[in-house]
């Protein structure tokens, strides 16, 4: 709203939550943060189209449980959570915004979860940032 508002001129956001006033003239999008163009956006260039070759940061959701939850519990968590992302109608509303439904078992999250954080984790020691 800062942007549209004019009282900033920029701002890094999901396309989930500006594609909507880019479509109504309202924000210009410059690129995606992405590897892939948006299917809600497929005009607008990814950053590595733009000049930084191997750019890929995106949002992404999952859902968690508490450290001895039951496999069992784990599995059938997962497998209706799939279900449910198989669903064409959850598929178009998720995508119809902007989000990219990526289904995977317990332990590709896993995997995808501690990549994310030692790739993170290099930025924040390179950088030597702080939490204030």
């Amino acid at each position: 709203m800062a942007v549209i508002g004019g009282h900033t001129t920029m701002l890094v956001a999901n396309v989930a939550e500006t594609s909507a006033h880019v479509k109504a003239g309202q924000l210009r999008a410059l690129m995606v943060t992405t590897a892939k163009r948006s299917e809600v956006l497929p005009a607008v260039p990814t950053i590595a189209e733009s000049g930084f070759p191997g750019y890929d940061v995106g949002n992404w959701f999952g859902v968690l449980a508490r450290s001895g939850t039951p496999k069992t519990a784990i599995d059938r968590l997962n497998a209706e959570i799939g279900r449910a992302l198989e669903q064409p109608e959850a598929r178009e509303a998720l995508v119809k915004i902007g989000l990219s439904p990526a289904p995977m078992s317990p332990a590709e999250f896993d995997a995808f979860v501690r990549a994310e954080i030692e790739r993170n984790g290099r930025i924040v020691k390179l950088l030597n940032l702080k939490m204030d």
